[in-house]
């Protein structure tokens, strides 16, 4: 159950991160540069990411341990404007950024104002956000504000400290700024370290079920060329399921020669859009016949029919689906207007 931030503890936060701006860490830093903080007790490191080098915009984004390093490192391997999109919501981060007034989130305004915090003009107001797979960006609760604020405080430290150059870090050979407590020492200690490089994993969705499959190799060639994809519909929907608003998954398909639009469905947090994109294709066998061809751009649905595909003997191919833009776009405009 969300447990909401005391006003003690957000005024702490404001005034790091008041000190932070001040500081101006990205004079120093790219958003590659990271800095990891790891408090006394905990087994891994929060990585640091300073935005706005070359920027209007700036901001400090938290990635906790090597899972939310995955989210930024995905997100930076990213080919196309489509997979950025895509990792961008898949990020698991706290995010700072300094904005106008209208982009602070409503019960963010009320605190400042109850704090009698004095903010003016544009990129000068912070905004927080805790961002998750499969939900709307939406404000830290207690656990996220005081993570925040533990991090800042030795954010505060690592920037200086790179900047009288009493650490150097060679970031451009993977190297990051790495500020520990130590239990020998009994004091905080800043050194270079080498930055983890996590793989990405897809994983195949394996068939097993002959019945099903011989079933599904006698229905008749339709000759289609599938386009199956996914999107973020980008929007905060209540689900009294969650401590949080949902941002639905969508899991869509077209078909290639004609542009028609065939199938949307809009996944739960749980689902595992692979799994639910091996579902829906044999749906859409049984139903339609077997297509000649499977087109997508997602390295999950790819790696996910790999297998199914291969078995049955679809042609399954990478594509960048431009074709697929304008149908996501028109399904996030009507989603607008609800």
């Amino acid at each position: 159950m969300r447990k909401e931030a005391s006003a003690d503890l957000w005024k702490m936060l404001y005034n790091l991160a008041d000190e932070l701006k001040e500081l101006k860490p990205w004079e120093d830093l790219w958003d590659m540069d990271l800095i990891g903080i790891q408090e006394n007790g905990r087994d891994e490191p929060v990585f640091c990411s300073v935005i706005g080098k070359e920027t209007r915009e700036k901001g400090i984004a938290l990635y906790d341990g090597t899972g939310g390093l995955a989210s930024f490192q995905k997100t930076a391997r990213a080919a196309s404007a489509s997979q950025i999109e895509y990792r961008i919501s898949e990020q698991q981060a706290l995010v700072c950024f300094w904005g106008s007034r209208i982009d602070v989130p409503e019960e963010q305004q009320k605190m400042i104002r109850n704090l009698e915090k004095k903010y003016h003009g544009k990129n000068n107001w912070p905004c927080f956000f805790s961002l998750l797979p499969r939900f709307a960006p939406c404000t830290p609760d207690e656990t996220e504000v005081r993570l925040l604020v533990e991090t800042f405080v030795q954010l505060v430290e690592a920037v200086k400290a790179l900047r009288e150059e009493r650490v150097k870090v060679n970031f451009e050979e993977g190297e990051f700024c790495f500020r520990y407590f130590d239990l020998e020492q009994m004091n905080w200690m800043t050194a270079p370290a080498r930055l983890p490089y996590i793989e990405e994993k897809y994983e195949t969705v394996e068939v097993t079920d002959e019945t099903l499959l011989q079933h599904l190799a006698q229905q008749p060639d339709n000759g289609m060329t599938l386009l199956v994809d996914t999107a973020y519909l980008h929007g905060a929907m209540k689900d009294e399921q969650y401590d949080r608003p949902v941002d639905p998954l969508l899991l869509l398909a077209a078909d290639g020669d004609s542009g028609q639009f065939v199938h949307g469905q809009a996944l739960s947090p749980e689902e595992e859009e692979g799994m639910a994109a091996v579902d829906f294709l044999i749906r859409f066998i049984e139903s339609k016949g077997k297509p000649e061809k499977v087109m997508a751009r997602n390295p999950y649905i790819l790696q996910a029919l790999e297998q199914f595909c291969g078995v049955l003997e679809i042609t399954l191919q990478e594509a960048p689906l431009t074709e697929m833009d304008s149908i996501i776009e028109t399904m996030r405009k009507q989603a607008d207007q609800l």
